[in-house]
């Protein structure tokens, strides 16, 4: 998507146009359509999801883009299918759309740095996460919970080959 594309070179490669991506008050107006896309990633190519997830990557450095993202609410999602979302933060919001994300991944691109991307970005946001929705909390739990027992899984298998894994 070409669109996806010159926000990624003007965001990389334009230190004046992220900063004023950063202040601005109503990123809402940039993320909803790059988390719509994201949302959409089962109809994308791997790689315009790995551009949707470097842009979000890239934002999500910045500590005041956590912090806002975490106090603007948006008032519906309407191509968000799985569940009604009313009044939930933008940052509730991306992290719902980066667990799913996670999942798809692992369930069909099974691609190592779209889930690199997707938990750095998590990573990122962390610290500054704040008033989450109870169904952004819950998904997270539930990431943290497939992830436990996939390393479970796999410890045990190294195990019971004689590989030492820590």
């Amino acid at each position: 998507d070409r669109s996806t594309l010159l926000l990624y070179s003007l965001l990389h490669g334009n230190p004046s146009f992220l900063e004023y991506v950063l202040v601005r008050q109503d990123l809402d107006t940039v993320m909803l359509p790059l988390m719509e896309m994201l949302y959409n990633a089962p109809s994308r190519t791997p790689n315009q999801i790995y551009m949707l997830l470097i842009i979000v990557l890239i934002l999500s450095q910045d500590a005041s883009f956590n912090a806002n993202i975490h106090k603007l609410v948006v008032k519906d999602v309407p191509w968000y299918k799985e569940r009604l979302l009313r009044d939930t933060t933008l940052g509730s919001l991306l992290v719902v759309l980066l667990i799913r994300t996670v999942k798809y991944n692992l369930s069909k691109l099974r691609d190592v740095y779209l889930h690199t991307n997707c938990l750095a970005a998590l990573a990122n946001m962390a610290p500054h996460c704040r008033d989450m929705t109870a169904y952004a909390s819950q998904r997270l739990v539930s990431l943290f919970d497939m992830l436990a027992r996939k390393y479970t899984r796999l410890a045990v298998a190294a195990a019971a080959a004689g590989l030492d894994i820590h």
